[in-house]
């Protein structure tokens, strides 16, 4: 074809393939989650002045007085997190509001404090029970990691909040205070497991029961008590997990008095089609701009830099941060494919061998630390829930984390970052990912270089000064423990992750790749 023809005429039918697969099908995963009975509002709260937090409100259409309930999400998370989740409280005859803490998403930014948290979240719960069409009588919260601890105080200090549900996160409760309590939790999950869930339930209930899936008390009388443990999800996950979402929606609907629906979720095809059309539509943006760069040389980086900087502050705190970093990604990885010289297909294999290592040994981690906690003696078919898990998690992550990264973007630092990574690949095009992928291959060929052990005898001095060390790193430890910021028990439960989720996969990795196996 000759350089006259427009510039997709250009694309192969081979290379558009693959990205137009994903495109279509998250377009028809995300239209299977569109509900035309939920309305969605944003909103402003100012708990203090120069201190505004922003949510959104998922709530039915044409229903008055319907329950509402406050969803606190997580550390290093946000309003989006819980969003799918609020989307079934709503299709389901309730209101959901989802917000970001301050220092979160577009929130104002504040030092993280637990007492902060907890006055936002009351601030909210005031917020959603003055709204029209809310019945103040039936209110909710519900929390996840961080926003559990919130929730759980909250639901202690409100006696107007007639549900609690706790995902992913332990605490102190008794057989009647908060009302009709819902503990959640994961076979898998990383830092609340199963016995301490089963311990935390023993103390909600009269009877001291710790076996999972068995409903006591009474929704009425507000002293309905549940463990639920899902198979199939970790602690990242679990907001997205089909089990405990089913749980925490039924539970709601019994605790407001509302009929049990047998209505179908529509979260996890949202989350997917999101994930998939994002893949699809930069691997069509990829295939562009590599045109560009064939027809226009070294004008491609400037124009496309320009417009993706313009972009971004033109649609800054809205579209702009999510639309520059879907423009950034092909951009970098189309200017690494143009200057490396082996075929970007080897380094692509390359790339995905080790990640799914990567992955792979994750998910051992997960089933050793679910051994380590003793979830999987207290619940031993969650063993058969793993594939689902590996399944579902890539998805929920790359959702997550990437509205985490468009607001850290949205910051006068990330926009500093991202104009200044633009500029460099602008002056020396694919030299960030070629460093990167420079550095990656020294520290591999590190790893394969061979053992020799070279034993040398320690100096007097050298030993003497190991000794004071160590000495003094046990009088600090001892001295932290006394004085209550330290407890042994803190120091276990970090070694225990520090050791599962770091030396243990570092020392699997490390042996696969020396070995004469590992051919990647």
């Amino acid at each position: 074809m000759n350089g006259s023809l427009p510039l997709l005429a250009k694309l192969s039918m081979r290379g558009l393939l693959l990205p137009g697969i994903c495109l279509a099908l998250g377009l028809a995963l995300w239209a299977t989650s569109l509900d035309g009975t939920l309305m969605v509002q944003g909103f402003q709260v100012e708990v203090h002045p120069h201190h505004t937090l922003v949510g959104r409100l998922y709530r039915p259409i044409g229903r008055e007085r319907v329950p509402g309930l406050v969803l606190c999400h997580g550390v290093n998370s946000s309003k989006d997190t819980l969003a799918p989740l609020a989307r079934e409280f709503a299709r389901r005859g309730m209101a959901a509001v989802v917000f970001d803490f301050g220092g979160y998403g577009r929130s104002d930014w504040r030092p993280n404090s637990l007492t902060a948290n907890y006055e936002e979240a009351t601030r909210i719960l005031t917020w959603l029970a003055q709204q029209p069409g809310i019945d103040p009588q039936r209110l909710g919260v519900m929390g996840h990691s961080m926003g559990g601890t919130t929730a759980l105080a909250l639901a202690q200090a409100h006696p107007n909040i007639r549900t609690t549900l706790l995902l992913s996160m332990a605490g102190a409760a008794s057989p009647t205070h908060p009302a009709n309590l819902l503990l959640a939790t994961g076979v898998y999950e990383e830092l609340n497991p199963v016995p301490a869930m089963q311990t935390l339930f023993a103390e909600t209930n009269a009877r001291h029961e710790t076996a999972p899936f068995v409903v006591l008390g009474d929704f009425q009388r507000g002293t309905a008590r549940a463990l639920v443990v899902s198979a199939t999800t970790d602690h990242a996950l679990a907001p997205y997990d089909a089990h405990l979402q089913l749980a925490m929606v039924h539970w709601a609907e019994q605790s407001f008095g509302l009929p049990v629906t047998a209505l179908p979720l529509v979260s996890q095809p949202l989350v997917m089609g999101w994930v998939f059309g994002g893949v699809g539509f930069l691997g069509l943006l990829l295939l562009g701009y590599t045109q560009l760069l064939k027809r226009y040389g070294r004008l491609a980086p400037l124009i496309s830099s320009v417009s993706l900087v313009t972009m971004y502050w033109l649609g800054r705190h809205s579209f702009g941060s999510g639309m520059a970093i879907a423009g950034f990604v092909p951009l970098l990885i189309a200017h690494y494919n143009q200057r490396q010289p082996t075929p970007g297909s080897a380094s692509l294999r390359r790339l995905l061998g080790y990640i799914t290592l990567g992955y792979g040994l994750f998910l051992l981690a997960l089933v050793v630390n679910a051994i380590a906690t003793g979830s999987i003696g207290a619940f031993p078919s969650g063993i058969w829930g793993l594939p689902s898990l590996a399944f579902n998690l890539p998805f929920g992550l790359i959702y997550d984390r990437f509205h985490l990264l468009r607001y850290s973007a949205d910051s006068w630092v990330g926009f500093c970052l991202i104009t200044s990574v633009l500029l460099l690949e602008m002056r020396f095009p694919g030299t960030i990912l070629h460093q990167m992928g420079h550095y990656a291959n020294k520290i591999l060929g590190i790893i394969r270089q061979p053992i020799v052990w070279q034993w040398q005898r320690i100096s007097r001095k050298t030993l003497i000064l190991l000794v004071v060390l160590v000495v003094l790193w046990i009088a600090v430890l001892v001295w932290q423990q006394q004085q209550g910021i330290l407890t042994w028990d803190s120091v276990g439960y970090a070694m225990r992750l520090i050791s599962v989720f770091i030396i243990f996969p570092l020392m699997i990795g490390i042996g696969l790749i020396r070995s004469r196996f590992w051919k990647v």
